[in-house]
């Protein structure tokens, strides 16, 4: 026998006839209502109502409403092919509406809020072991519908007020579940990687950032970081059809956007440091040389006037570290696309090698006029106690250092001569390794990740107490401090090489400054900053991490395995207990 319904269609349908907000405020708000299958199936099967409720032009009510519709979609979604096509016709009248200049901003609202729902709710399902497909899932069909270019016509209208945030917001998961969707598990991937190349194609919109509402910089930034990191190659898993009918696609990463992001953003970026240096003069920074616009930033850029989204950033931490690893992602993106094409054929290398003869010297000025001896200490006052942006700041440091090596690599075994001799002079390819190479050299010197592992280390008073608490908290998806700690002191103890260039370089700039204390010269600042952190303090600081992880190990309470953790710090020890023995 059936259960009984807890709302009659037909209450329903009249209340909507009639205005009655209040009836469906009241009657929609039941908890138990979310959970009653019956009367959600019966709902489900009366897509006329379901339409008439998403039109309801009521604050109060659409929310309550809405959580309903939501509830509906989501009726049976680990059972195959429950209730799809009347799901699907539902979603298309939704979709059809988000497009249409007759719906008011209030509903299109809540249709975007309601698409990051089911997303969520989506993300969640793949967690599930058991899933065998997720092609019944309603955000399969958000996702197909949000690929179109019908929607991506209307952009602009949506990245204005009030549907900034929901949009942004929406955008964000598309570009999450990119970046985290395996391919051979979800059957949305070409709807995703369609959607992220019209993202892409926004990017010049998304980049005026000082026509957003300053509630939402922080997660304009997101995007952005998100929107520029590479993605697995697309090109086997989406067949030619879907390219040809629905949107332009990107198969390889275009080296011009992170330029744009970098060129766009460096100005408000340099602004805003300018600002907080005034508002805090101990930010130790070198402010000099800013009294102009650079060669690298935009020209137009004004500085007599603060700009309302350069005071949006700085009312929040979060949105000045956003702000930073936009910046760095983009970065990491270079060195991606330029690793990519280095390695690749020799005809299609010839065919990109114009777009790096432009890419490379810009990165290079941008990098010369950003990075410097202060750099790290600047980072970690803005990061302060942020535990995940300075654990992210370390492991992207780490990264950057592999892929300019990497850089190097292929400079030393001179494959690009080879591959370019024949369209390309000799003096315009040693110009771009002699980029190549100033660029390693330079971000060697000011941001390599053991120094700022170091400078980290010296911020935080050396105390191995903080750092233990940090390393207790493990994030899922980037490993956290342990991730960034493993990472650096890894690279410490198994490159010599590497490790040789910085104690050479740390010894030379102990003899300088021997010599010139000597001499009773202060005048070299850039020096002393460099050599802030005290290599004995470190050595003893992990030397206490280490006793402190097996004195808990050996009480069964550190929460993971430490072994491999130990094992590199003791490494490590012995390197700076060598080095502070000549020292």
């Amino acid at each position: 026998m059936s259960e009984k319904l807890l709302l009659s269609i037909e209450q329903v349908d009249e209340a909507l006839s009639s205005g009655n907000t209040d009836f469906l405020l009241c009657h929609l708000s039941n908890q138990h209502l979310l959970q009653h299958k019956e009367t959600l199936g019966a709902l489900l099967v009366r897509t006329d109502i379901l339409n008439r409720l998403a039109d309801v032009d009521s604050l109060h009510a659409q929310y309550v409403i809405f959580r309903l519709l939501k509830a509906v979609l989501l009726l049976d979604t680990h059972r195959r092919n429950a209730n799809i096509n009347h799901k699907g016709a539902f979603l298309q009248t939704l979709f059809t509406k988000l497009i249409s200049p007759a719906c008011s901003a209030m509903v299109k609202r809540a249709i975007l809020e309601l698409y990051h729902g089911l997303l969520k709710d989506h993300r969640q399902l793949l967690e599930d072991a058991e899933v065998e497909s997720d092609l019944d899932h309603p955000a399969a069909s958000v996702l197909e519908h949000l690929s179109t270019l019908d929607l991506w016509s209307l952009a602009p209208n949506l990245l204005k007020e009030p549907l900034q945030h929901a949009t942004l917001v929406l955008l964000i998961d598309i570009e999450k579940a990119r970046t985290r969707l395996d391919t051979t598990v979800s059957g949305m991937t070409c709807s995703v990687h369609l959607c992220h190349d019209a993202i892409l194609g926004c990017l010049p919109q998304l980049l005026c950032i000082d026509q957003f509402s300053p509630t939402v910089l922080g997660k304009l930034l997101e995007l952005i970081g998100i929107a520029i990191s590479p993605s697995n190659n697309v090109s086997s898993i989406l067949p030619p059809e879907a390219i040809i009918t629905r949107a332009p696609l990107h198969n390889k990463p275009n080296i011009a956007v992170p330029l744009m992001v970098l060129s766009r953003l460096g100005s408000f970026a340099k602004e805003a440091i300018v600002i907080l240096h005034n508002r805090d003069p101990t930010m130790e920074f070198s402010f000099e040389a800013w009294t102009t616009t650079t060669n690298f930033i935009r020209s137009e850029c004004i500085w007599d006037d603060t700009p309302s989204c350069v005071t949006s950033i700085l009312s929040s931490t979060g949105n000045i570290c956003q702000l930073g690893k936009v910046l760095m992602s983009s970065i990491v993106a270079i060195q991606d696309i330029v690793i990519d094409e280095l390695s690749s054929s020799p005809s299609s290398f010839v065919e990109t090698y114009e777009q790096l003869i432009e890419a490379i010297p810009a990165l290079d000025t941008f990098l010369h006029e950003w990075v410097g001896p202060q750099t790290l200490q600047l980072v970690f006052q803005i990061c302060g106690e942020d535990d995940t942006n300075v654990a992210w700041f370390l492991k992207t440091s780490v990264e950057i250092q592999q892929r300019l090596e990497a850089w190097m690599a292929f400079e030393q075994q001179r494959c690009t001569v080879a591959r370019v001799q024949a369209t390309t002079t000799t003096s315009t390819l040693l110009s771009l390794e002699n980029f190549v190479r100033r660029i390693h050299v330079h971000l060697h010197r000011h941001v390599h990740p053991v120094e700022a592992l170091f400078t980290f280390l010296e911020s935080i008073g050396y105390d191995s107490q903080t750092l233990l608490d940090l390393l207790l908290t493990l994030d899922d998806h980037t490993g956290g401090m342990l991730g960034a700690l493993m990472a650096i002191l890894r690279k410490l103890t198994e490159d010599p090489v590497d490790w040789q260039r910085l104690t050479t370089r740390w010894q030379e700039t102990l003899e300088r400054g021997n010599v010139e204390e000597d001499d009773d010269d202060d005048d070299d600042d850039d020096d002393k900053e460099e050599e802030g952190y005290s290599l004995p303090y470190i050595e003893a600081c992990l030397n206490q991490l280490a006793t402190q992880i097996r004195a808990l190990d050996q009480k069964s309470l550190f929460p993971y395995n430490p072994k491999p953790l130990l094992l590199v710090l003791h490494r490590t020890q012995e390197l700076l207990a060598e080095l502070n023995a000549y020292e």
